[in-house]
């Protein structure tokens, strides 16, 4: 009987040692779980401060954009007037091509013979 005794006692004691050893094993994993959450979370703000970026990037094409596609589409549908050229073509022209379409008119401008007389000279008089 005695010896039952000194065996579940120390079987007990074994087990109160281990189990400090056992939370500790499972205290490391949860850390290590934390630190792999925290660099989740970092990784998660990081990109989105970069999406938020590329919204307020897009948000400033969309606001100026529309606006200034019009004021190209005037300026050629203007300058078609002007030199007896179809408006309405050159301000969709204008307004979808937008650079190129100035560069292209500007070439042609410079290619025009200059109106003397008529009624350009009229209007400067």
């Amino acid at each position: 009987m005695i010896h039952l005794v000194k065996s579940v006692t120390a079987m007990t004691l074994l087990l109160i040692m281990l189990f400090p050893v056992a939370a500790f094993s499972e205290d490391a994993s949860l850390e290590e779980q934390v630190r792999d959450l925290r660099g989740t979370v970092f990784s998660l703000r990081a990109d989105l401060r970069q999406i938020s970026r590329e919204i307020e990037a897009l948000e400033d094409k969309y606001i100026y954009g529309p606006p200034l596609a019009i004021l190209f589409g005037a300026f050629c549908a203007l300058w078609a007037q002007n030199t007896r050229r179809n408006a309405w073509l050159w301000f969709f022209m204008g307004a979808f091509f937008n650079v190129i379409t100035v560069l292209v008119l500007l070439g042609k401008n410079s290619s025009d013979p200059p109106h003397i007389g008529g009624s350009s000279a009229a209007r400067l008089g």
